[in-house]
Parts: C-alpha cells; sequence; structure tokens
C-alpha cells in the first residue's frame, strides 16, 4: 500500500541577508509602473504590495521573479 507524503507548499524563504537587495529592487520596478503592476497583477494594491514585498518575513514566489527578469 502506497503512502501518501504531506508535501509542503510554502516557498522556501531565503536567508535574510540576501532579500534586502531582490525586495528593494523588486519594489522600485513595482512602484516605477502602477498601470502594469496593478491591482489585478500582484493581487494587492501596487503601495500595499511595496510595503509586504520590504517586509524580511515576507518572501512570494515565481510571481516576484516576472518583473525582474
Amino acid at each position: 500500500m502506497c503512502q501518501k507524503s504531506h508535501v509542503s507548499r510554502k516557498s522556501p524563504k531565503p536567508p535574510k541577508d540576501m532579500i534586502n537587495i531582490p525586495s528593494a529592487l523588486l519594489a522600485a520596478i513595482v512602484q516605477s509602473d502602477a498601470t502594469k503592476y496593478s491591482e489585478a497583477f500582484l493581487e494587492k494594491p501596487n503601495e500595499e504590495y511595496c510595503a509586504w514585498i520590504l517586509n524580511p518575513e515576507k518572501w512570494g514566489g515565481g510571481s516576484e521573479f516576472l518583473p525582474l527578469s
């Protein structure tokens, strides 16, 4: 009989010293174009998203890499 293993869907958190630069860059990019990075894209208002991504306890997933690419 096969047992199902529990797979966590949470994104791994990078070390805190690696968060500051990517998060600050991401916030600057997102803030610079509120039309492109709208609430529909970010799933929250632009200003709220920028504050959220700058919080060292938070980190997103794949969608956070789109503005950096």
